[in-house]
């Protein structure tokens, strides 16, 4: 339920501005690097669990006297598994850890020159399967959702850099969590 109303959510702001000269899209890459304290496992004997990410998305600048921009980002379309080995803290077994980490996100920012600090709420399913020698151990689906801060620096027009702070958050055993990032904005 709560996946369709962020998505029905997304789909709305993402209709009125599609066609406007203040629209971009947005093709990124990024890192995202979460302390995870999980009770059952370490991540590659620490508490970091690093996910890659290749995101597209749409940014619209309401106008030149208000530079609030909106933006709505997924993985969706570039989403692959991606592995990890974890090691159990109860019996020191070495398990592959396959993971999927779908993150749809909607972001609200005032962009002061070539800086756009923003908040962002993130809708984030996280599915999960253990493999221990090659036979299936486990498998869980988490989803949340995830808030925090961004900051977004053009480099040039098209060009920009980010790095975003992620907010503690139980369901996953998060303390914390950053990205750093990559985006190239094409004007629609």
């Amino acid at each position: 339920m709560r996946n369709k109303l962020f998505l029905s959510f997304l789909l709305f702001f993402i209709s009125f501005p599609v066609y406007s000269k203040n629209t971009n899209l947005v093709l990124g890459a990024s890192i995202n690097i979460l302390n995870i304290d999980d009770p059952d496992y370490y991540f590659n004997n620490n508490e970091y669990f690093k996910s890659p990410s290749i995101n597209v998305g749409l940014s619209y600048k309401m106008d030149q006297n208000l530079p609030i921009v909106i933006g709505i980002f997924t993985n969706r379309l570039f989403l692959r598994s991606h592995n990890q080995e974890i090691i159990s803290k109860k019996s020191g077994d070495v398990y592959l850890n396959k993971n999927k980490i779908i993150v749809d996100t909607f972001l609200l920012g005032y962009q002061i020159k070539q800086f756009i600090p923003s908040i962002f709420i993130s809708n984030v399913n996280f599915e999960k399967k253990l493999y221990l020698k090659n036979t299936l151990a486990g498998q869980s689906n988490q989803s949340s959702l995830l808030y925090g801060v961004v900051g977004n620096y053009f480099y040039n027009k098209n060009l920009s850099f980010t790095f975003g702070l992620v907010a503690p958050k139980k369901e996953f055993n998060l303390k914390k969590g950053f990205s750093l990032g990559f985006n190239y904005n094409f004007n629609l």
